[in-house]
């Protein structure tokens, strides 16, 4: 798959609640919750002005009291526009923030990874009974339950959503597939920092690729941020390549919400 068709696919599978095409880009919000949610997504193609782009990010968000949020994509082959983007960005103040790879599996054929058993239980969840957990492993705020609820109710692809627990019932481990035509996209993978390095996130992965290849799924991709060592080299093992990268640039509005990561 190239740069624009996983860009839109993942639209599709982490929608926003609000979305305003411009002739450059496409503004999305959703109350704060989530960058990839909030942030003005420029077009692939770079056929953009950039000026134009952060006068009109800037005038969005602000009328919504956030941040303004920018997506910069990166590739061996960046074009001359996000280029220019990215420096302009940097001349008037915006922050650096989450640089992230974005990793893709052709689903072809099973990379035979053997996994140990956990001794832990995995089951199928709600939507709404996933957010709690995943909220509740990753140590979120729980005001922010209803706003990831809505979210992942917009969801137009087929979810599957997976929820590790204790034998107490406790969630443990959390991880989400959206299948939209033949591409699958994986989200949520998170662990109990009290259960790290005991191949939760493992069992939680090899079955939502699982369900994807049953379904007919030829590809596979997810994020990551850089920073997060242990999550790419775990997604490695699977076969994981990067497909490209990128970050977002975050300025302060006056009096602005913090966008939550």
């Amino acid at each position: 798959m190239n740069i624009q068709e996983i860009e839109s696919a993942t639209r599709i599978a982490w929608p926003a609640i609000e979305e305003i095409e411009l002739e450059g880009g496409t503004l999305r919000y959703a109350s704060g919750v989530s960058r990839r949610s909030n942030a003005l997504i420029p077009k692939v193609s770079g056929r953009f002005c950039p000026q134009q782009l952060i006068s009109e990010t800037e005038r969005f968000y602000s009328a919504k009291g956030q941040d303004a949020v920018i997506k910069v994509l990166i590739t061996e082959k960046t074009n001359c526009a996000f280029g220019k983007l990215d420096m302009l960005l940097e001349e008037v103040k915006y922050q650096k923030q989450a640089p992230t790879a974005v990793l893709g599996l052709q689903l072809n054929q099973d990379p035979g990874l053997k996994l140990s058993k956990t001794g832990f239980h995995i089951i199928e969840s709600t939507k709404d009974d996933w957010v709690a957990a995943w909220q509740a492993v990753r140590m979120f705020n729980p005001v922010r339950y209803n706003s990831h609820r809505q979210l992942l109710r917009r969801i137009s692809g087929i979810v599957y959503c997976l929820v590790m627990h204790d034998d107490h019932l406790n969630p443990c481990a959390t991880g989400m597939a959206v299948l939209n035509k033949k591409t699958l996209g994986i989200f949520g993978i998170a662990t109990s920092k009290k259960y790290h390095g005991q191949g939760l996130a493992s069992q939680i992965i090899s079955e939502l690729l699982r369900w994807g290849r049953l379904r007919g799924a030829g590809f596979a991709f997810l994020q990551v941020e850089e920073r997060n060592l242990p999550a790419l080299a775990l997604y490695k093992k699977f076969g994981f390549t990067q497909q490209y990268s990128y970050w977002y640039r975050v300025k302060e509005m006056a009096e602005g919400r913090v966008i939550a990561p």
